[in-house]
């Protein structure tokens, strides 16, 4: 069944929001260092399964949006971050 977000339990929310926002974070954090030495002999790609709906948002899907938009602005700041910091 379909509701609105204000009928949504608490737990639907979170599970969404941790399979798709903390589950990459988390997965990615241990893995920087390694990324990074892997990076000093060639090129390193890290991929987020991503969505048009964070883009468009479609209706009903206000909270898996959300949190595919997360990951977006992630890969970004993490790129960003990773060139600032190998400037330093």
């Amino acid at each position: 069944m379909v509701v609105r977000i204000d009928g949504w339990e608490e737990e639907e929310i979170l599970s969404t929001i941790r399979m798709n926002v903390t589950f990459p974070l988390y997965l990615t954090r241990p893995l920087l260092p390694i990324l990074r030495k892997t990076a000093k002999h060639g090129p390193v790609l890290v991929t987020f399964i991503g969505s048009q709906a964070a883009v468009a948002c479609p209706p009903r899907l206000a909270v898996y949006a959300g949190s595919k938009a997360f990951l977006e602005k992630l890969s970004r700041g993490l790129d960003i971050d990773e060139r600032v910091w190998d400037e330093s």
